[in-house]
């Protein structure tokens, strides 16, 4: 029977296979919809999704987490999960549509208001996707999870060339999630067999919903400090220039987002599987540690070098105020690459306490920093 170690290394293989299958064709496609876009849609992305993006964080609850980290789980306490998620999903979709007119004053953009209000279906989607996501992954079955992945990506990206090349403007990229999302959602039901009960019982969720709450709050923390360089830059500039850098962000964290990822997810199930037994935990995480820096610093350290030649080379002209931007960005993100894993580390072993306290110093410094920026 293979150890932990051996089903974490199989399991990351799988899901680099498929992930890279289809990065690849979302790079591509990320390309070729920046060529037809133009900044300001990407400038009304960033500013229809600020608030919204916040509330996905408690949509979902850190009950993935929970389910990952918990010893026991049963069908009774997962279809009690599973319902309290979906009317929590339900709560945050009409929060959506009412966050849409905030969302305009404080940017004073009214465009964004059906922007917004589409996320809605996002929320929906979200809460429909916990419980059966998170056995896959609780189970190890990464296999399953990075072709459900990939099927998704492909379908998304497809669809994106699409509505833009037919004109859709900046409703390519919200529609791009729509379409990646029901993809998602489809694909999980007919690759899992768990199906929900038809009960519901607070106390059978109630040990879940505690410790995802605090996950919750250390993500919307993380995600306080993460999104105000935005939120400061939407209300200063104006929307192309926003576009501009948020495109150039997006650029620089793809390492960040599409390759740390998937060791951190592979390597969470491992953890909470590992959570009593030190040695064997630490020797994973110091191994984590080394596979993520050898993969992702090369490229960063190439993103800055050669960052001018690869914009100049892909995209086109409206894009060069960005070269000097990702260049650097791509050097930030070492970091921010390199320290992904802790948070995983501390919920893994019970406690996201840690990870809240983390996130409240930089929830504290870093919007203070960047509105004097």
């Amino acid at each position: 029977m293979p150890t932990i170690e051996q089903k974490t290394a199989r399991g990351a293989a799988w899901l680099a296979i498929f992930q890279f299958c289809g990065q690849i064709v979302s790079w591509a496609a990320t390309v070729i919809v920046a060529r037809i876009l133009v900044p300001g849609d990407y400038g009304l992305m960033e500013m229809a999704t600020i608030l919204t993006g916040y509330a996905f964080i408690f949509n979902e609850l850190g009950l993935g987490h929970a389910i990952i980290q918990s010893p026991t789980v049963t069908r009774e306490k997962l279809s009690s999960v599973f319902w309290f998620s979906v009317m929590l999903s339900l709560f945050f979709a009409l929060f959506a549509l009412a966050a849409a007119y905030p969302t305009a004053l404080i940017f004073n953009e009214p465009k964004v208001i059906p922007l917004t209000q589409t996320t809605s279906i996002l929320f929906i989607f979200s809460g429909l996707q916990i419980v059966p996501q998170s056995m896959l992954r609780k189970e190890m079955k990464f296999r399953t999870v990075g072709y459900i992945d990939m099927i998704s990506v492909l379908v998304s990206c497809m669809s994106m060339i699409v509505i833009a090349k037919l004109g859709g403007g900046v409703w390519t990229l919200i529609g791009g999630h729509v379409i990646r999302n029901f993809t998602r959602l489809a694909l999980l039901y007919s690759a899992t067999r768990w199906r929900p009960m038809f009960s519901f019982d607070f106390h059978e969720a109630k040990q879940f919903i505690q410790f995802g709450i605090l996950v919750a709050l250390g993500r919307s923390l993380f995600y306080v400090h993460e999104k105000s360089d935005r939120f400061f830059a939407g209300r200063a500039w104006p929307a192309q220039s926003l576009g501009i850098y948020s495109f150039a962000l997006q650029l620089a964290v793809i390492p960040t987002e599409k390759i740390v990822p998937i060791i951190n997810q592979v390597s969470y199930s491992a953890f909470a599987a590992l959570q009593h037994e030190k040695e064997r935990f630490n020797e994973l995480y110091l191994n984590i540690s080394k596979v993520t820096a050898t993969l992702v610093f090369p490229i960063f350290i190439g993103g800055f070098l050669v960052g001018e030649d690869l914009i100049r080379i892909l995209l086109t002209e409206q894009w060069y105020p960005m070269i000097p931007l990702f260049r650097y960005l791509c050097l930030a993100q070492i970091f921010v690459a390199i320290a992904a894993v802790n948070g995983f580390v501390h919920t893994a072993q019970g406690r996201p306490g840690n990870n809240l306290v983390f996130n409240i110093v930089l929830a504290v410094f870093m919007p203070v920093s960047f509105y004097f920026a």
